[in-house]
């Protein structure tokens, strides 16, 4: 006998319990509005707002969301770097009015979606509501998520919670392959694709692939759910491209594309799966702010874990859950396998046979892993609804049992019998389903859920914390700006910490600074290269993850040359200082007596790139620059330069326009000259003077150039790589096409998309 409370007001209570839930335990994100979620490792804090105040910043000066970051690593790119979320539509909504605060909402909003989607899916697959009520609690406050989000503040894996809603529509789709539901589904899914981690994105389309094919394959008409589906997929990827198409083709412009800059994981999963592991998530850690265990962390409670196993293990044969069970249990088993060191294996020989740098972290499969065990967890409190009184009465007793054991043998400390609570209370309600009575199985049922709350709350509470708005926009204590620091000033902090810099990054943003630090793991691999050689670092020897460590400069020059006009650091008597360097190069000068070098070509290795520096570091740059490529001799040819021909000698030339995704000027010259600007070269930016196209040329390793013949120019850089510009065509096209589907089939049972589907 499976519960499923005929009156509305019950299962409206049943469906509020996890809200409520998620509400209560994220209040602090709520209230007050001058606060925000903080911790001292928060990605939030170093990435994900200042991202935001640099999209804000675009639409409200420029009208366009931006495509280049002039502030960090000098230059890099925000279109073609996964983790920016420039076309998610949930940070334009935060765009405009960007604060710490609006992280916060955005937390909980996502943790309530995750719990809503959940129920949902879990209707669809068959279970009671307060069945997915449970699931609904594990899957959000439980597992590993919500905890990686608060303490690391990783915002960009909170749309995983938006996952159940996808699988959701899926099963709505296989159901009648209605022209609407493909445009919804399609529509959840690109909002995945632009939002999501592409780590994690990787193993959700995973999931998605295999839930697709299981929701075929047990349809009555199998090939009508195929094709509903395949437009699924297909309209996801073109409203998407503008977004998938950039990260593609620029992957490897970052270091974390490069396999000379692969460094082996260093976590060590194997041991996830040992009995330590097991009692831990049965007892709980119970110490996640303090060690940061937060990768491996993963916490469903001793209860949890009884109503896995029994949603797994408790449906007989032929039973309609059995089917569900199996496929759940196979994918919670297939995801812990390879998080626990199976995957690390996989890809490790993967990037030995094919050249693919390992970027993966397999230990992340865990938060995927919350899905399907809560999943199994709502078909256990299925289970034991329907199961005979004496069935019940043995899982108390074994549970019971159990819990004494690991009691026993952790401990009986007060703080491991608090622990085993919230375990008593679900026990008992196990217990108190045996009553015949509807009222007294709700009040079980209400039990049970209470104790899911106060389990995995007591885990997550401790990672939830906040702290007013401007304490995340001060300088460091002791630190003054110099006052000739005004907008555009590129500067450097020798030492850089990553999570406290002395100027954090909401201070760059605001100030309009522009600094060599930064914090994200995909930097510009020619700057690490250009700061790594100029500070002293050596990038293929010592490890680097989100920003380039620039200790004493060995080549100060090279900075010069970069256009670093103040250098600072923290002394050991514990006071700032400051150097400015009068020898900072111009955003654009003209350069003389070009030199062609050659670069590293696609797969061969970066030695000729290093050749360069070291060729760089030894020329004076008022004299001489340095040109790499082949497509740099053509340019000098079509404008009569070359070896032992005159050029313009140099001299500074001063900017119009310079904008996030812009810049503008004018020159005249008298000879073939070479206009250099000095900003990071990036495969994407394109130069015009009028309406001619100039080739734009490598120049001094890592910065711009143009070619230019004699006379007057107006010349026009644009960051718009091809990859961007067809992306943005095809999306529209897509948002169009699902625009007409979402229009289709109003009140009629509709055939499928472009006739190939029906219902049933």
């Amino acid at each position: 006998m499976t519960l499923e409370p005929r009156d509305g007001a019950v299962r409206r209570v049943l469906v509020a319990v996890p809200v409520l839930a998620i509400v209560a335990v994220l209040a602090p994100y709520l209230w007050p509005t001058d606060r925000g979620p903080i911790s001292p490792w928060s990605d939030l804090l170093q990435q994900h707002a200042p991202m935001v105040e640099l999209l804000a910043r675009g639409l409200r000066t420029e009208g366009e969301l931006a495509r280049w970051n002039p502030q960090d690593y000098g230059g890099t790119p925000t279109v073609g770097d996964a983790q920016a979320g420039v076309y998610n539509p949930i940070y334009w909504l935060l765009a405009l009015r960007p604060s710490l605060h609006a992280f916060g909402l955005l937390i909980v909003a996502y943790a309530i979606a995750g719990a809503v989607g959940f129920m949902l899916y879990a209707r669809a697959l068959g279970v009671s509501t307060t069945a997915a009520a449970a699931g609904a609690i594990l899957f959000t406050l439980g597992g590993n998520l919500l905890v990686r989000v608060a303490l690391l503040g990783h915002t960009v894996y909170e749309p995983f919670f938006l996952v159940p809603f996808v699988l959701w529509s899926l099963h709505r789709v296989a159901e009648s392959p209605r022209p609407r539901r493909v445009a919804l589904a399609a529509t959840l899914v690109a909002l995945l694709a632009v939002s999501l981690h592409p780590q994690i994105l990787v193993y959700c389309a995973a999931i998605f692939a295999v839930e697709g094919l299981f929701l075929a394959w047990h349809a009555a008409r199998p090939l009508p759910v195929l094709a509903a589906l395949a437009w699924v997929a297909l309209l996801s990827l073109g409203l998407s491209a503008v977004h998938l198409l950039p990260t593609v083709e620029l992957a490897d412009e970052f270091s974390r594309g490069r396999l000379e800059f692969f460094k082996p994981d260093e976590w060590q999963p194997a041991g996830i799966m040992n009995a330590a592991w097991l009692a831990a998530a049965v007892a709980g850690p119970g110490r996640i702010p303090e060690d940061i265990q937060a990768e491996p962390h993963y916490y469903l409670g001793a209860l949890g874990l009884v109503l896995v196993a029994l949603g797994a293990a408790a449906w007989p044969r032929g039973h309609r859950h059995r089917r569900n069970a199996w496929f759940h249990g196979t994918l919670a088993v297939a995801l812990l396998a390879y998080g626990a060191g199976l995957g690390t294996v996989i890809e490790r020989r993967l990037s030995e046979a094919v050249a693919l740098p390992l970027f993966r972290i397999p230990l992340r499969t865990l938060l995927i892993l919350a899905l399907p065990a809560a999943i199994l967890a709502s078909l256990g409190v299925d289970a034991l609804h329907a199961a005979p009184r004496a069935r019940r009465r043995l899982v108390a007793v074994i549970a019971t049992v159990v819990a004494a054991i690991i009691l026993v043998v952790a401990g009986p400390s007060p703080a491991r019998v608090a622990r085993l609570l919230p375990f008593a209370l679900g026990i008992a309600g196990i217990a108190w389903l045996e009553r015949g009575t509807t009222r007294w199985r709700h009040a079980a049922s209400a039990v049970i859920a209470a104790a899911l709350v106060l389990d995995t709350a007591r885990v997550l509470a401790p990672c939830i914390a906040t702290a007013p708005e401007q304490d995340a926009r001060r300088l460091a204590p002791g630190l003054a700006l110099p006052d000739d620091v005004g907008r555009a000033t590129r500067i450097l902090q020798l030492e850089r910490d990553s999570y406290t810099p002395g100027i954090p990054q909401l201070v760059v943003r605001e100030r309009r600074l522009e600094t060599l630090g930064g914090f994200n793991s995909l930097i510009p691999w020619r700057f690490v290269l250009y700061a790594s050689y100029a500070g002293g670092f050596n990038p293929f020897a010592e490890v680097f993850d989100v920003q380039v460590p620039i200790g004493a400069p060995e080549e100060p020059h090279l900075f010069d040359l970069l256009g670093v006009s103040h250098v600072f650091w923290l002394k050991t008597d514990g006071s700032w200082q400051w150097h400015h360097s009068p020898g900072a190069f111009p955003r654009a000068y003209l350069a003389p007596a070009p030199v062609i070098v050659p670069e590293a070509k696609p797969g061969a290795g970066l030695e000729p790139e290093v050749t360069a520096l070291s060729r760089l570091a030894s020329i004076d740059p008022t004299r001489s620059v340095l040109l790499q490529g082949e497509n740099a001799r053509a340019a000098l040819a079509a404008i009569g330069a070359g070896p032992g021909k005159p050029t313009e000698p140099y001299r500074p030339v001063e900017l119009h326009e310079r904008t996030a995704n812009r810049i503008r000027l004018e020159v005249r010259t008298e000879r073939p000259a070479i206009l250099v600007f000095n900003e990071p070269y990036f495969r994407g930016w394109r130069a015009f003077t009028g309406t001619t196209e100039l080739p734009v040329l490598r120049a001094n390793f890592m910065f711009r150039a143009v070619a230019l013949p004699p006379g007057d120019h107006a010349i026009m850089l644009e960051f718009a790589p091809r990859s961007w510009r067809i992306g943005w065509w095809l999306s529209v096209l897509s948002v169009a096409v699902t625009a007409a589907l979402a229009g289709l089939g109003s009140g009629r049972a509709a055939r499928g998309p472009l006739g190939l589907g029906g219902g049933r």
